[in-house]
């Protein structure tokens, strides 16, 4: 019987999962001068000449969201396969290289449809298999009901797992401090290793998993001697190092002037990425677009606009330092919650009531351990960037453990 339901359940969460998210499959993504250069860049891939990307590709997906009837310019993205031959061909050292894999992945996985169509695919994939894990793990049935609705066809969640960028992967390392978690396993060294390597492969993927990779790596392997736990720790960290890619050192000013915006000042009138681009324009006199020589896509300006901005962005600090509390603030308890709402403040403010909530109940509580988990999940950018729902995607499944956890706590189930 046991046998039964757990086949039942699977069934039922794979139907539920894919049918919902194919419902919700509105073609939403990033703008196609952002999402090109990984799709692209991995079917050119085997070229063996770095990440390159074809420019024409930008119209293509321009041309099929422009397509008046939503359904068809649904399929025209998905089925879309982008070109292996080089033509009007650009280099791309801007970010970091990991989603091309994951894309290569997906194309190699599920052959038969194009190259987006086959990343949400595998991203749904991912999905189901992690709640899965975490049904497994969850002892009583009330949790099991509580997880299968609040996350796993939570219609909230999957709309997010169909987004066909680098932010579903935040999931992960999220997934694999839960697993051990909930289920007090003893993971081997050997294990552990495979893990430490696959954490570093998805901070190639996405940066921001640093803080919660490391603090799963930690809580896996705590039953281990300090040598074990070290080597661990050692080869994540020298892999993260050996295989960062060869450009200039990366910062954050491009998003921390852009999400000034976020709430209301004189200084940054709204939430968007075309605003410090706006502004880094007019302050040089140069009109920079993406199909520019030299344009935004260049090493060299795209650089110089984040460093322009992180300059903007400390002299205001240092007018405003309240100001750039008070945003800290409210973003860290929104990375508690729903996120920030670009259409409503209100809402915003609610979300971030809520995540204080939630944060003085799992200290209340004394959940600790799930408390750390979460902070580690938002706090590599939560301190000076709103957190729009998307970049919770890794955040959300600890606090749907909290929920339920906490939800015990205050009404036990009848003995």
């Amino acid at each position: 019987m046991k046998n039964k339901n757990s086949l039942l359940l699977i069934f039922l969460l794979f139907i539920s999962v894919f049918g919902i998210g194919r419902l919700l499959d509105n073609g939403r993504m990033m703008i196609p001068e952002f999402t090109v250069p990984y799709f692209s860049g991995a079917a050119l891939l085997h070229q063996g000449q770095g990440w390159k990307f074809n420019l024409n590709e930008v119209d293509s997906l321009h041309a099929f969201q422009a397509i008046p009837d939503k359904k068809e310019s649904v399929v025209k993205i998905n089925a879309y396969r982008f070109a292996s031959e080089e033509d009007n061909t650009r280099a791309y050292s801007i970010n970091q290289p990991g989603y091309l894999y994951v894309s290569l992945l997906a194309g190699n996985i599920f052959w038969w449809t194009g190259d987006i169509g086959a990343v949400k695919l595998l991203q749904l994939l991912f999905h189901t298999i992690v709640c899965l894990l975490i049904l497994f793990q969850l002892k009583s049935k009330r949790h099991k009901i509580l997880f299968f609705f609040l996350y796993a066809v939570n219609p909230f969640i999957i709309y997010y797992a169909v987004y066909p960028f680098y932010y579903f992967w935040e999931l992960i390392p999220s997934a694999i401090f839960l697993f051990y978690y909930l289920s007090n396993k003893k993971a081997s060294l050997s294990l552990l290793l495979l893990v430490s390597i696959f954490l570093a492969f998805l901070f190639h993927v996405r940066s921001s998993v640093l803080l919660i990779s490391i603090l799963t790596l930690i809580y896996a392997s705590g039953h281990l001697p300090i040598l074990r736990r070290s080597a661990i720790i050692g080869l994540y960290a020298l892999l993260v190092w050996v295989f960062q890619p060869d450009q200039k050192q990366k910062d954050p000013g491009h998003i921390m002037y852009a999400s000034l915006g976020a709430y209301p000042n004189s200084y940054v009138k709204y939430f968007s990425d075309t605003v410090p681009w706006n502004a880094f324009r007019k302050a040089g006199g140069i009109e920079y677009s993406y199909s520019s020589t030299p344009g935004m896509y260049d090493a060299d300006v795209f650089f110089a606009e984040s460093e322009w901005c992180l300059s903007e962005y400390k002299i205001i600090a240092k007018k405003e330092p309240l100001m750039i509390v008070k945003n800290a603030v409210i973003n860290f308890f929104q990375s508690f919650s729903l996120g920030y709402f670009r259409t409503s403040l209100g809402l915003s403010y609610l979300s971030a009531f809520l995540g204080l909530i939630l944060f003085c109940l799992m200290i209340y509580h004394k959940q600790f351990k799930l408390l750390f988990a979460i902070i580690s999940a938002g706090l590599t950018f939560c301190m000076y960037l709103a957190p729009l729902p998307i970049y919770l995607y890794g955040s959300y499944i600890l606090i749907i453990i909290a929920l339920i956890q906490v939800f015990d706590k205050i009404l036990p189930p009848k003995a």
